[in-house]
């Protein structure tokens, strides 16, 4: 059936089109000629008509902002050096996070002992990536995981950021909520 009228998403607040009076898919995007994810609004009652979404994505928010904030924790508390968080770029994709061993060496002069440590492999040296620092082993390593870990912790407070402001904005929806009319396509 051909849409004459248009609602917003109960998810994400988007203005569609209702196909058979609920949302057209939206939310997706097209990589190598397929259509990857859909929002999670798409296929229901628009918000003018019905609210009874909004709970179950804001019960979801509220989980969500409990595992970042242990996540961010148990980051900040971390201090070993087998698994140390690494923004990996991967050609052709972007950017990731993943887990590194910190790999360390010392550097040693007539004056002093400095240390050098890497997150990748001796094979796939980033010359941009290497630290030095003064210090003793054992301070040193507790300093270099923090310091490499405290850009994945960034990146997590702002995603923790967006999930509280997402359910902060939904919840003003649930007690601003009234039905209205549909919206004519024109």
């Amino acid at each position: 059936m051909k849409a004459t009228n248009k609602g917003t998403c109960q998810c994400c607040g988007a203005i569609q089109k209702l196909p058979n009076g609920k949302l057209s898919k939206h939310g997706y995007k097209v990589d190598w000629g397929m259509f990857s994810g859909t929002c999670q609004g798409s296929g229901e009652l628009p918000y003018e008509q019905s609210k009874d979404l909004i709970e179950s994505f804001i019960i979801l928010s509220k989980k969500q902002i409990g595992e970042f904030r242990t996540q961010i924790r148990e980051t900040v508390d971390s201090v070993d050096p087998k698994s140390v968080w690494f923004h990996k770029y991967i050609p052709n994709y972007g950017y990731v996070w993943e887990k590194r061993e910190l790999l360390f060496d010392a550097v040693r002069s007539d004056t002093y002992t400095a240390w050098k440590w890497e997150t990748l492999p001796d094979d796939k040296k980033d010359p941009n990536r290497g630290k030095m620092s003064l210090g003793n082993g054992e301070i040193l390593i507790e300093n270099a995981v923090k310091f490499e870990n405290t850009k994945y912790i960034k990146t997590l407070y702002k995603k923790l950021n967006g999930i509280c402001s997402y359910k902060i904005w939904q919840e003003s929806r649930i007690d601003n909520w009234k039905e209205k009319p549909l919206k004519p396509l024109t």
